[in-house]
């Protein structure tokens, strides 16, 4: 039995081993891809119209809430207010306060979905080109190292970023029109 086991073993280490060796592993750097391509400027100007009409509609609100806030101020340095009087400004201020970080926080969720929204094209294409070019190169695999957490890589040749880049910038054939 004990020999069943070692031989077993041994077996599956010598397989194991096969596996690992035919295993051949790129590296990426999807961020320097996406940055260098045209589509991702139109959907950052895109994003940034976007918000431009969110920080016109925070800036009336705080505008609004200054306002506020002074008459707030004002009202409250008058030696004849009631402390009634004081407590229903300030839960006004505050409500008003609540409501215009709410809304901010809103808009931010908003933008990030857009963001969210613009960019996931690019990035499937940029998945799709990686994956061309890796099997153009006899890779099996990619891995993603733009975020910096690939801390070795034997071979420099296996980065396969300008080669992703260069395939995404460069011209497509056009198919030809059907004949009639």
């Amino acid at each position: 039995m004990k020999k069943i086991m070692i031989a077993a073993a041994a077996l599956f280490a010598m397989i194991s081993g096969a596996n690992a060796q035919t295993q051949k592993i790129a590296f990426v750097n999807t961020q320097k891809v996406i940055d260098t391509l045209p589509q991702k400027d139109s959907a950052e100007l895109k994003l940034q119209q976007y918000s431009m009409l969110y920080e016109n509609q925070l800036a009336e609100m705080e505008q609004e809430f200054n306002t506020k806030k002074a008459e707030f101020d004002a009202e409250v340095a008058k030696p004849d207010v009631s402390p009634i009087r004081k407590e229903l400004l300030q839960k006004n201020l505050q409500n008003m306060y609540k409501t215009l970080t709410e809304t901010e926080q809103a808009m931010q969720n908003d933008l990030q979905m857009q963001r969210t929204t613009l960019l996931n094209p690019i990035i499937e294409e940029v998945k799709a080109a990686v994956a061309v070019v890796a099997k153009q190169k006899g890779f099996t695999s990619a891995i993603d190292n733009s975020t910096g957490l690939v801390l070795f890589m034997g071979n420099a040749t296996d980065d396969i970023t300008d080669a992703v880049i260069k395939y995404m910038t460069s011209p497509k054939p056009v198919a030809p029109a059907p004949k009639k």
